[in-house]
């Protein structure tokens, strides 16, 4: 897998948190915010779409993985 910040990655794109073929699925959804001056990124899991966070852009993210 690769490693990438999640600002780099596109919309609608899938990634993993950590570098493990069992961890959850997530997907960049596109939605943003900024608060205290940093933006952050909306991200949900695959799996559980009621399951959504926000991430800073400079979270390291997994990509380039076959889902």
């Amino acid at each position: 897998m690769e490693r990438k910040q999640l600002r780099e990655i596109k919309k609608h794109e899938f990634f993993r948190l950590v570098d493990s073929e069992t961890a959850p699925v997530w997907v960049k959804t596109g939605g943003r915010i900024r608060r205290e001056g940093k933006t952050k990124y909306e991200a949900e899991k695959v799996e559980d779409a009621n399951h959504m966070n926000f991430f800073g852009g400079d979270k390291i993210v997994y990509v380039g993985f076959t889902y």
